[in-house]
């Protein structure tokens, strides 16, 4: 688990400082699980997708992000501005972002 300075800088560094203390307070380990497994599908399912990114990201640099939409899913991201976890410091336009990609899928669904 991260020490409370590392998820200062890391995930939390474009957050209030107030945030920051109730996140770093709510720290807990990660499973490592999910990082290691292969996935048993051959294939992604044949669901609308929406990708959202940070381009602050101190953990998943936008390049790294974007390469790996573009290798899993042959899509780009939509990039909002903010750091590790936007939803804590830019509520307003994970949400944006979010309504855009279900619009996006919604006119797909319907072309």
């Amino acid at each position: 688990m991260a020490t409370a300075a590392v998820a200062r800088e890391m995930f939390y560094n474009d957050c209030a400082p107030e945030v920051q203390d109730w996140a770093v307070a709510h720290l807990r380990p990660q499973c490592r699980r999910p990082l290691v497994e292969v996935t048993p599908l051959r294939e992604w399912p044949d669901v609308p997708v929406g990708l959202v990114n940070a381009s602050e990201d101190r953990c998943i640099p936008p390049a790294v992000a974007e390469h790996n939409a573009w290798r899993l899913f042959r899509r780009r991201p939509d990039f909002i501005r903010g750091g590790h976890l936007p939803f804590l410091s830019e509520p307003d336009l994970v949400a944006d972002s979010l309504m855009r990609a279900a619009e996006e899928a919604w006119m797909e669904k319907m072309a």
